[in-house]
């Protein structure tokens, strides 16, 4: 005759805000019965079945406090992503933002904040590669000065401005390199 393992073995889910505040929980208890006791608590988790009503109420419940949160924090969520803007701190902006589902009421409103948002901190990724083209250029290493330029987004206000320097870098790249003929 052979030993057969039997365990009860309890499992909770729980759901919780990014600041640590519960949403929601379920727990449920299981057995599992086995040769051994890793079998027997294989057999438990085997027995988990989660179309049970428990854990669709459970999920319901959770999604409908996210939205509720969400609702009512809309306000204080964009205020903080203008603080942030106005730190230039634009992906952490957005980041938030996007953090908002779309089936809460504010959520177009916030689409479009992120939308100009994205449009800032593209400018302001423009300008420091035009800074760091610049740069470049000043110690003639064309390359940097053309990958920096050749990174710049064509949807950036600065674009324009971006490509103005290209005519610039290859005419002082010309002559430089004119200049290196001459005296070989």
């Amino acid at each position: 005759m052979q030993n057969v393992y039997s365990i009860k073995a309890q499992m909770t889910l729980f759901i919780k805000q990014y600041n640590g505040a519960l949403v929601g929980s379920v727990s449920k208890t299981y057995s599992g019965f086995g040769k051994s006791k890793n079998q027997a608590i294989v057999n438990a988790i085997q027995n988990i079945n989660p179309q049970e009503p428990a854990f669709k109420r459970f999920m319901d419940n959770a999604k409908e406090k996210i939205v509720e949160y969400y609702v009512t924090h809309c306000g204080q969520m964009i205020d903080k992503a203008e603080m942030l803007s106005s730190q230039e701190k634009y992906d952490e902006a957005i980041a938030l933002l996007m953090s908002i589902p779309e089936n809460v009421t504010c959520y177009s409103n916030v689409m479009a904040k992120v939308s100009i948002l994205y449009e800032k901190m593209q400018d302001k990724i423009c300008q420091q590669q035009i800074s760091e083209a610049k740069v470049a250029f000043a110690k003639t290493d064309y390359d940097v000065a053309y990958a920096k330029i050749g990174s710049i987004s064509t949807s950036s206000k600065c674009y324009d401005e971006a490509m103005k320097m290209l005519p610039e870098i290859q005419e002082q790249q010309s002559a430089q390199a004119f200049a290196a003929a001459q005296t070989a």
